[in-house]
């Protein structure tokens, strides 16, 4: 089986910098969630939440039952987790 994976948006503006470096393209809702927040402040946590919630939300709608989140060990990421359980 193949398990999709996500990962906590920790430094937004640095996978702006990779993805340009390497041609990717970065979702428009992803640039949304983050306009207007400045990185270190409360917003930005909440932005960094929203982000994966929205990922968690799409795959289980999508029908996956099982989602690998790698939370680097942060806070942040796993009161995400405990909300996408309710």
């Amino acid at each position: 089986d193949i398990i999709p994976g996500i990962i906590g948006l920790m430094n937004y503006e640095r996978m702006c910098s990779r993805a340009k470096e390497h041609g990717v393209t970065i979702p428009d809702w992803v640039h949304q969630v983050f306009k207007n927040v400045t990185h270190g402040t409360e917003a930005y946590s909440k932005a960094s939440q929203a982000a994966m919630r929205e990922q968690l939300d799409s795959l289980q709608s999508a029908g996956e039952d099982r989602v690998h989140v790698y939370a680097l060990n942060s806070r942040n990421f796993v009161d995400v987790l405990s909300y996408s359980q309710h």
